[in-house]
């Protein structure tokens, strides 16, 4: 019918697969159904920013009747089906880094330094589609994840927090040397892994 004939011209322009990735277009095949009236110009201005910033911020302007100049029934076939894939799509890292950056830094660590972290945290959000509860989440783990003795490092430079066979090395605490040991201001700091048996002390000089 008609609003399948304006699918199919969707995804003939849609050469790079923009929409499908973006959308979730393949969710509904030639399905085309409005039940909660999405294609309606009220509808339409509601969802559109909502979507737009969901989906890392694709500008207005990139609405789907403007690219393929499909009828309203497809348009608001495209809002659904929007809403449904952001809705089970999990985060991706890049998604999550400003809450990772907000939560882990306050034990003085950071999300994506060291190579180890990064891959934790990439794997860690894959779980999560909401990025309220990811936060929450990390709100009540951070602390178990990177654990330390009695406080956590006050670094002279920015975090360098060592990880070994996978999780964070526990913090011991840390040491400043006497004056003139070191041209300028300067501070140990200790870590251990008990499960490998190892420890690493990261020297930072101001």
């Amino acid at each position: 019918d008609e609003s399948a004939a304006a699918v199919h011209r969707l995804n003939e322009k849609d050469t790079e697969g923009e929409w499908s990735r973006s959308f979730g277009i393949e969710l509904f095949g030639d399905e085309l159904e409005d039940p909660r009236g999405l294609s309606s110009p009220r509808n339409c201005d509601r969802y559109l920013p909502r979507i737009t910033r969901r989906n890392g911020g694709l500008p207005a302007k990139s609405c789907p009747a403007e690219r393929a100049n499909l009828n309203p029934l497809a348009i608001g076939w495209l809002f659904e089906a929007a809403l449904l894939y952001m809705s089970k799509r999990t985060m991706t890292f890049e998604e999550a880094l400003p809450v990772l950056l907000d939560e882990v830094s306050k034990v003085g660590a950071l999300p994506d330094v060291p190579v180890e972290a990064e891959d934790y945290f990439t794997n860690l959000v894959s779980n999560f589609t909401d990025l309220q509860l990811f936060r929450h989440y990390l709100q009540s783990h951070v602390p178990e994840i990177y654990k330390s003795l009695v406080s956590y490092p006050e670094w002279i430079q920015d975090p360098d927090w060592p990880w070994e066979n996978g999780v964070p090395m526990i913090f011991v605490g840390s040491i400043d040397p006497p004056p003139g040991t070191f041209h300028d201001e300067a501070r140990f700091f200790l870590f251990w892994s008990p499960t490998v048996g190892t420890t690493k002390c990261i020297i930072q000089v101001a």
